[in-house]
Parts: structure tokens; sequence; C-alpha cells
């Protein structure tokens, strides 16, 4: 990548977001950067997602080529991302959700460490936390809502694996097309390729400064909820993320396999966590005081740091 400026593509990824896609499409329309091709893509929404991104693009006429795409049902978080990345026409790919606002200048300033650097495979921005009205509730942060590091597996070869926060990234085109096993992925798009990117040895660069206005929906966190309500509900998140974790290490394995990279991968860590979620995984069928028995022992032979993780992601932002 030298001379000319390389092509990039902004994909901006929405479902049902009608409340808030408007906002979000009017900042990739104001994006600084040139060459820069914008997907507006809807995974099959019910609301009027689709419509505000068609109008808008119709509306248009600034310098950038806009293209509206709809998936004829709703594939998933995993599927949808590769599919956009795949088709990417830019060597470069900025990744957005339809509740977020970029800054006009987020695409400008991720491209840089691409450039220098051919090595590095992903470019993470800091990010301004906001609530559903818009109002700022953290500045400059580093993750969203200060979640901690989750564990991917990776033995490092020198240092601390990194971990992309997928609503602040861009990706080389070339991380969309890694390997994967059929059948549904639960897990969020960014592990995936925090995985890839770490176990094929490349780089997560980071810019510090925000470029992301990352919408933090947490009004049902302070829902209140009978106490036989909120405990049916705390066991259920607690088998979603069983599930969720046990099909990411799943995908995991299949990764490393394909890649002949098994010695890499922290073998250890990842056999405890999935026997103890798929203790979890078998709760269908047990009744209340066998699913309490199953989680303490899960919560002791759990590194809980990753447990803790789990469920607030589930929490704050599917």
């Amino acid at each position: 990548m030298s001379g000319q400026p390389p092509l990039v593509t902004f994909v901006l990824f929405a479902y049902n977001q009608e409340r808030y896609v408007r906002e979000a499409v009017k900042a990739a329309l104001a994006q600084t950067y040139e060459p820069l091709e914008i997907v507006l893509s809807d995974d099959g929404s019910s609301d009027r997602t689709f419509e505000i991104m068609q109008e808008m693009a119709a509306a248009y006429d600034g310098p950038h080529e806009v293209r509206v795409v709809r998936n004829p049902h709703n594939l998933g978080l995993i599927p949808h991302v590769l599919a956009r990345g795949r088709e990417a026409k830019g060597e470069l790919v900025i990744v957005a959700a339809g509740d977020d606002i970029s800054k006009p200048e987020r695409t400008a300033c991720l491209v840089p460490p691409f450039l220098e650097n051919c090595n590095v495979s992903a470019v993470v921005s800091r990010v301004d936390v906001i609530d559903d009205t818009g109002e700022i509730i953290a500045e400059n942060a580093i993750r969203p809502l200060h979640l901690g590091k989750p564990n991917i597996y990776v033995r490092p070869a020198a240092g601390e694996n990194d971990v992309v926060q997928g609503c602040a990234a861009a990706y080389r085109k070339e991380v969309f097309s890694l390997p994967l096993p059929e059948g549904e992925l639960r897990f969020p798009e960014d592990l995936l390729f925090s995985f890839y990117i770490n176990l094929t040895g490349r780089e997560i660069v980071r810019v510090d400064h925000a470029l992301v206005a990352y919408r933090s929906h947490d009004s049902a966190l302070s829902n209140r909820s009978p106490e036989k309500r909120a405990l049916k509900s705390s066991m259920q998140r607690t088998y979603e993320a069983a599930r969720t974790v046990t099909n990411m290490i799943e995908a995991f394995r299949f990764i490393s396999e394909k890649l002949g990279r098994r010695e890499y991968v922290d073998d250890r860590s990842m056999d405890k966590d999935y026997s103890a979620y798929g203790a979890i995984v078998n709760w269908p069928g047990m009744n209340l005081s066998g699913k309490v028995t199953v989680t303490a022992k899960s919560v002791v032979s759990l590194n809980s740091k990753l447990l803790k993780w789990v469920l607030l992601r589930i929490l704050t932002k599917p």
C-alpha cells in the first residue's frame, strides 16, 4: 500500500435499530477520508431500519460510493460481518454499528497504522460511551464500560495478547477469510478476529483517542424483578453464557487445526473452561437444586474473570 491512498470500505451493520440508525448513517456519510466505499447493511430488520438507510443513501450527493444491502433473512452477527467483509472492495474495512456514531475523522485516523506496518491486521481506537439519549457516560475509554480483557486461549509470543474491541475496529480485508466450522456461531465477532490475529502472529494497534461514540444500552440492568423472576433470569443468562463460551471454544479449536497452529493454543485453559461451562450447557431437564449445584462447582473451577466478562458482555450489548 504505497503511493495513492488505498480504497477503504466503511461498513455500517444494522438490525432493528430505527431509533438510532439515522445518526449512524449520517456519521458514516460524513467521513473525511477518500477514496471510500460506504456499505449500509441491514440484517433482515422487521422495523424501518432498512428504509431509513435507503432514503439517506438516495439523498446523498457527496464524494463517496454508497451501497445499501439487505440480507434476505437474519443471518446473525458473525455471518453478517463476514459476508460484508468478504464482499468489500477496499483493502481495509472499517466496522460500525447501527446504534453508534463515528467521528468524521475516524477512517482517516485508522488507516495510517496499516500503511506503516504490513503485519498489522487490526487498528482500534478509544471510544466515548453514550447512553440512549446521546449523553456522554465516559470519555476516551479503552473499552466500553471498562470491561476486563477476555481469555482468547492463545499462548502469547511475547508479553500479553491484545483483544480487538469490535465497535471501534478496522481490519485488513484478508481477516474476513478465516476458516470457520459449519453451524451456529454465538459469540461476538471481535473475539473471533482477536483469536485469529493473535494465533497467526499478526498485530493489533491502538489509536490513543476516541473516534466512536459507543451507545450503551444499560437500561435493562436497572430493571427490578420479583425475587423468583430475577433468579430465573440469572439462571438463563448463565446458561446462555455457557453456550456462548463452549461454542466459541469449539470454533477456536477448528480454526487452529485448519491453520495447523494447535501448538499456539492454551489447551489447559481451553479444556478447563469447556468442561466447566459444558456442565451448565446440560442444564435442560435439571431441577433448580441441580442447576445451583452445577453452577457452584463451575464457578469454583472457572477463571472467574472470564465468567464475569462473558456475563457483562451479554447483559450490556449482544
